[in-house]
């Protein structure tokens, strides 16, 4: 009697395939959706800290904030394409819809414009040294003009596993090796920099959390850590699309420690102060408002605002009472005007000088 034969089941490929690109986007727009909240959280909170800051701050603030929001919704169009109105159509091969493309071109603007933030932080801290800002500026501008070219071969070209074509996976990885480039000497100048060393008033996190934090956000290793793995994942599998997730998260990472590093200022009279310019003589720097603080006078921090919600400060400088932190929002408030109290007390010391 002849034995029937086992049928090994043949795998199905194109379902394995398809599982692992949406499995990408659903990672890649969760994260990147998650750091857009900080993003809006962030944007509020400085222009509610810093009402006195330059226009020109000001207005790059909101700048960022509208092309992170821009580029999150590109991102959840892209998902609803996949998910939605190509539900019955495999996806074992991503072919990028327009909002896709859109998406990666504006992750270039934003990196970019990240990365010359980073130079000017640069060019402060090391006293205006203009070679390390200017080779930072001109790192970034290369790998911007590298991206854009990288975004029109992807208009062109839908299909993403056409990136490892010879031509555009070389325009690709300049593009991203640049960054890195640019990203890495960011971090070494600013950690190198930003010590006892070279700024004596420098104020120094005590816990090790709040020095790794200071390491990971506003000296930039979290971007420059995702940006190489972005790099790295691209040149090990580029047919893969693996760096796709890389790509949309890091692009919120460059834009969360722009706001972090601006929101960790001190607030003195509505304007920021860099931590660096924290208690100098009043000889070393040009702006008399950042000078020691007499000791009836009081600064708060980022923190100090949820803590003391609410504090009548005077400016010895100035000859002003200012209010901090009206409402829980951490606003600064200042008026000419003398409380109740102050006078009350003053106008007791006027008449024991009388009476003397």
């Amino acid at each position: 009697m002849a034995s029937t034969p086992t049928l090994t089941p043949v795998p199905d490929i194109s379902f394995s395939r398809e599982t692992e690109n949406l499995g990408i986007l659903f990672a890649g727009f969760v994260t990147s959706s998650l750091l857009y909240g900080g993003t809006i959280f962030q944007t509020y909170a400085y222009y509610v800290r810093f009402p006195r800051d330059s226009n020109r701050m000001r207005y790059f603030v909101i700048f960022l904030a509208i092309v992170d929001t821009a580029t999150s919704a590109s991102v959840s169009a892209v998902l609803y394409h996949f998910l939605i109105d190509m539900y019955e159509i495999p996806v074992d091969v991503l072919v990028a819809p327009v909002s896709m493309c859109v998406q990666y071109a504006l992750s270039f603007i934003l990196v970019f414009v990240s990365q010359l933030f980073f130079a000017f932080r640069v060019f402060e801290v090391t006293g205006g040294s203009r070679l390390v800002s200017l080779l930072v500026v001109l790192l970034s501008f290369v790998s911007f003009v590298f991206g854009m070219t990288s975004a029109g071969q992807m208009f062109q070209q839908r299909q993403l596993s056409s990136f490892a074509l010879p031509t555009m996976k070389a325009v690709a990885m300049t593009h991203l090796g640049f960054a890195v480039l640019a990203d890495v000497l960011i971090l070494f100048t600013l950690y190198y920099w930003l010590r006892k060393e070279h700024h004596p008033y420098l104020r120094i996190p005590e816990r090790f959390i709040d020095r790794v934090s200071v390491l990971i956000v506003n000296r930039g290793l979290s971007f420059t850590l995702v940006q190489l793995a972005y790099l790295c994942a691209f040149v090990a599998v580029p047919s893969h699309q693996y760096w796709v997730m890389f790509q949309m998260v890091g692009t919120k990472l460059y834009v969360i420690s722009v706001f972090q590093l601006l929101n960790c200022r001190e607030s003195e009279n509505g304007r920021g102060v860099n931590e660096e310019e924290y208690l100098e003589p009043p000889s070393a720097t040009s702006l008399p408002a950042f000078r020691p603080p007499s000791p009836s006078a009081t600064r708060h921090t980022y923190l100090d605002i949820w803590t003391y919600p609410y504090a009548d400060v005077y400016s010895s400088s100035q000859g002003e009472y200012t209010t901090t932190g009206s409402s829980r929002t951490g606003a600064t408030h200042t008026t000419a005007e003398t409380p109740k109290a102050v006078q009350h007390e003053e106008s007791q010391a006027v008449h024991a000088l009388v009476s003397v």
